[in-house]
């Protein structure tokens, strides 16, 4: 009888344990502590991954521009095709763009500006921004003509200007204050020495 009465109660005891955790052990101290640690490591690490990943699109970003640039740069204003010829010279290939211009890249006083070739304009005309960045000196005043009027410019000398092999020496050129463009307008002080043959888009510059 008091075997029984005892067995009763730690079977009572028992029960009631389970009861309270609704089957399951209780969590041990080793595994709390384990769990924390793993939560707090990786709340740690999510700001280094945002950040991480920040970086890398405003790289990404960066590298985009550029590669925009260059090619936007490279595609509207490529180098000229040189095609040799008998004399041992090369004549130049210009293609018409959409606008219905001829534009290439080249040189003045050795440094790369973008051209646009102009037989209306009587000297080479440049932006005061590219005139400031090739560090050219403006000379006595003129008025020059415009598509926005008639405005004032700079006279200035060009000591070298190359577009692809073609190359000419101690060029005029003006300086143009009201002229906002990103190219140079390659005008007849430069072309007036050259033979320009135009047909169905394509422009044959011979020397």
């Amino acid at each position: 009888m008091g075997d029984n009465s005892q067995r009763d109660w730690r079977e009572d005891i028992i029960g009631e344990h389970l009861d309270d955790q609704d089957g399951f052990p209780e969590k041990t101290l080793q595994g709390q502590l384990i769990e924390g640690e793993a939560t707090r490591l990786a709340n740690e690490s999510k700001p280094i991954t945002k950040s991480w990943s920040f970086s890398t699109l405003i790289f990404l970003a960066c590298i985009f521009a550029a590669l925009t640039v260059f090619l936007t740069e490279n595609w509207q204003y490529p180098q000229p095709d040189a095609i040799p010829t008998e004399s041992g010279q090369h004549q130049l290939i210009l293609k018409q763009n959409h606008q219905g211009h001829y534009l290439a890249r080249g040189l003045i006083n050795g440094q790369e500006v973008n051209f646009m070739l102009d037989t209306g304009a009587t000297h080479v005309a440049i932006p005061a921004r590219i005139a400031e960045q090739l560090d050219l000196s403006p000379g006595s005043a003129v008025w020059v003509n415009t598509a926005n009027g008639r405005v004032q410019g700079f006279q200035t000398r060009l000591d070298a200007i190359s577009l692809g092999d073609i190359k000419q020496a101690n060029v005029r050129g003006t300086i143009v204050p009201g002229m906002h463009a990103d190219h140079v307008l390659l005008g007849m002080s430069f072309l007036k020495n050259l033979t320009l043959v135009q047909e169905q888009g394509i422009l044959t510059i011979h020397p």
